[in-house]
Parts: C-alpha cells; sequence; structure tokens
C-alpha cells in the first residue's frame, strides 16, 4: 500500500538532488542515488514488518519449516542491502535469491503465504533486483 507513495517520495527526492548540486548529475549516479533511496525505504519498511511479527506475540518455532525462511530472508535480505553500495551486480543476484526463497515459501507452505504483506512486499524488491542487474549491464566499466 506503501509503495506508489514511497516510489513518489523518491522522484521528488531525485528532483531535489539533481537541482542541489551545482552540476547536474550524470545519469548514472542518478539511478545509483534512486536505487539507494528505495532499498532503504525498503529495508525501513522490512524492519517494520518484522518488528510487528514479532511483537505480536504468536509464539513461533524459528528452527522449523516454514517459520525458518524468516530469519533467512531477514539475513539475504540485509546482504543484498550491504552489498547494494558498491556490488550492484551481486546485490542484484541476491535480491533475486530473496524473491525466490520468497516465492517458493508461499508456494510450499500455506502458514508462510498468511503470515504477513510478503507477496505483496516481494514485487517491488523483484523489480529492485532486476533493476541493479539493468544498472550494472548499462554502466560497467568498459
Amino acid at each position: 500500500m506503501a509503495v506508489p507513495a514511497m516510489v513518489l517520495g523518491v522522484l521528488l527526492l531525485l528532483k531535489w538532488y539533481k537541482t542541489s548540486e551545482s552540476a547536474v548529475p550524470t545519469k548514472q549516479l542518478q539511478w545509483r542515488f534512486l536505487l539507494r533511496v528505495l532499498l532503504i525505504n525498503y529495508i525501513v519498511l522490512y524492519a517494520i514488518v518484522v518488528l510487528s511479527e514479532l511483537l505480536k506475540g504468536k509464539p513461533f518455532d524459528y528452527f522449523s519449516l516454514p517459520y525458518i525462511l524468516f530469519p533467512l530472508l531477514l539475513l539475504v535480505f540485509l546482504a543484498g542491502f550491504a552489498l547494494s553500495w558498491r556490488r550492484e551486480f551481486t546485490a542484484g543476484f541476491i535480491i533475486l535469491f530473496w524473491c525466490a526463497i520468497m516465492i517458493a515459501g508461499s508456494v510450499a507452505y500455506f502458514d508462510f503465504r498468511q503470515s504477513g504483506p510478503w507477496i505483496i512486499f516481494g514485487l517491488p524488491v523483484l523489480l529492485q533486483g532486476i533493476f541493479y542487474l539493468n544498472h550494472h549491464y548499462q554502466y560497467r566499466p568498459k
């Protein structure tokens, strides 16, 4: 639900970024800024979802399937977030791997599918991974 407002906010930030510099940033720097701001927004939303799941009071055994997927997804997403600052190509694949785990968990386990807004959250993250791969191939050094 927050994704359209988040994207609009990022585009407004991009407009500010272009006008705040003395020289207009290159297209590569604009893409990098856009992807970083979107990923920071996703990590904040991810933290809200994870904390709300932990604070609900439902006791989950996080060492059994499907609930072991929650900490695994968090670790994979944090790895993609950390690598996104320097290695867009690797971060793109890690984020796509996160989406694959999320889709497999949603298809295979009914409890996983009913535990939160993972599918809605997964679509923008999937696009983010594709954008990282696109950014790498479009602006990689020759």
